[in-house]
């Protein structure tokens, strides 16, 4: 089996977050030699929905960046 696992936070305005946590399984996995593509028997996917409270500063050393502390979940 192989498993693919995706990570996604998304910061509200209120000091809130929703992290995503996706993945899905598979089996017979086939990689192609000369591209991306890849195919396979899908086996199971999984969703999951973390919400909590953060706070965010600018980055000390640079300004594009934003250093995010994630809290309690709730």
């Amino acid at each position: 089996l192989t498993t693919f696992t995706q990570q996604e936070l998304t910061l509200m305005d209120d000091n809130t977050y929703c992290l995503i946590i996706s993945s899905s399984c598979f089996s017979a996995l086939e990689l192609a030699e000369s591209t991306n593509d890849a195919k396979g028997n899908e086996r199971t996917n999984f969703i999951t929905k973390i919400y909590g409270t953060c706070t965010s500063k600018p980055n000390d050393l640079d300004d594009d960046l934003v250093d995010v502390s994630l809290g309690k979940i709730t």
